[in-house]
């Protein structure tokens, strides 16, 4: 679905680079770095791919399904970059939202009334907490605070 964070990409990966030989201007002339492949592989970037990876083997993640309108911020701010959420799901059942900015979020396309459990996940160091119990309103929409880190972070809801 294009989602963002889907794939590790630092360059000393993509271009397999080496420390004798270098993959070197691309064919538009620009150089996208030096780092070699078996540095590049041991950035932060490479072990929270393993912690999203994780996170998603604890669902039925063959079966989740692309909701792109299930999810936007909940203030009408400007979008910079135009940078939204992304969420994925099974039916009324699951909803994994990614959420790119430290903002609030609504999630919609919930169960109406439905009782849901909630964690949040840290995508920087992988850890997931628990942010307890909610009810999705009449519209099956629940509002969501960002956590107390100041970078992009994940919300799941479980319907109970």
């Amino acid at each position: 679905n294009g989602a963002a964070g889907g794939t590790y990409g630092a360059n000393g990966i993509w271009q397999v680079n080496r420390r004798d030989a270098p993959y070197g201007p691309s064919p538009h002339g620009r150089s996208w770095g030096k780092i070699p492949w078996d540095e590049a592989m041991r950035l932060p970037g490479s072990a929270q791919v393993g912690f999203a990876r994780r996170l998603l083997e604890g669902f039925p993640w063959y079966r989740l399904q692309p909701c792109p309108a299930s999810v936007n911020y909940a203030e009408k701010q400007p979008v910079k970059g135009n940078i939204r959420p992304s969420a994925l799901g099974i039916g009324t059942k699951l909803r994994i939202v990614y959420v790119p900015r430290h903002r609030p979020i609504l999630v919609g396309q919930l169960a109406p009334q439905a009782e849901y459990t909630v964690s949040l996940f840290d995508p920087t160091t992988g850890v997931r907490s628990s942010a307890g119990n909610v009810r999705a309103d009449a519209n099956g929409t629940q509002r969501v605070a960002p956590p107390g880190y100041d970078h992009d972070w994940l919300v799941v809801f479980e319907r109970r």
